[in-house]
């Protein structure tokens, strides 16, 4: 059975309080990097303390949706300057070459969910619904084409990223997003909100 949050009452005074757990990674955003959010009732009596209460659940409620807001901001910025700094060390070819690759494991994801390799890298990645079977060979024949001319080369993997844009996962991507957090002196596990914001 779940325990709903109550009033606290200090055992020294017998004065209830209103206490919370802070999660870690929003302590900076509370007065001195707290733990616990806490607030006198200024009352003995229990049932004066309930209604006293809410108010003050409502306010750290706020307050909590306050500092989720400041930490994704603050991750969006870190992000975009790792960002930043990874496409500075970057040269045009290496990211073309990383566009290629990104085209190809999908393909090749393509390729082994219809069965035709027995293993392919891009079999890791979760790229949504791939194209039909009978699909695939015009599939792959149109990408080789484009490829072959400087000017189309682009293609592929920019539609690639469309599709991967409308995916509800940046699982495609992960080989990325992880070279961006290791560049930018990050080590593995990312924090979700990082992830998120490279991604």
């Amino acid at each position: 059975m779940i325990r709903m949050a109550a009033p606290f009452k200090d055992p020294r005074t017998g004065i209830f309080h209103f206490r919370r757990f802070i999660p870690v990674a929003l302590r900076p955003f509370f007065d001195g990097g707290a733990s616990e959010y806490k607030r006198t009732l200024d009352t003995r009596d229990p049932e004066e303390a309930r209604q006293r209460y809410h108010p003050h659940a409502v306010v750290y409620e706020q307050k909590l949706m306050a500092a989720r807001r400041s930490l994704a901001s603050k991750q969006l910025r870190s992000a975009r300057t790792m960002v930043d700094a990874y496409l500075d060390g970057v040269s045009d070819q290496q990211l073309q070459g990383m566009a290629q690759k990104l085209a190809s494991l999908e393909l090749g994801a393509f390729r082994h969910f219809h069965g035709l390799t027995d293993h392919d890298p891009g079999a890791r990645y979760d790229f949504g619904s791939p194209p039909e079977r009978t699909d695939l060979q015009n599939f792959g024949d149109r990408k080789a084409m484009l490829e072959a001319i400087p000017d189309f080369s682009p293609l592929p993997w920019l539609e690639t990223l469309q599709r991967i844009s409308a995916l509800p996962s940046l699982h495609p991507v992960d080989w990325a997003i992880l070279a961006v957090a290791h560049n930018g002196g990050i080590a593995h596990p990312i924090e979700a909100a990082l992830y998120e914001a490279i991604g």
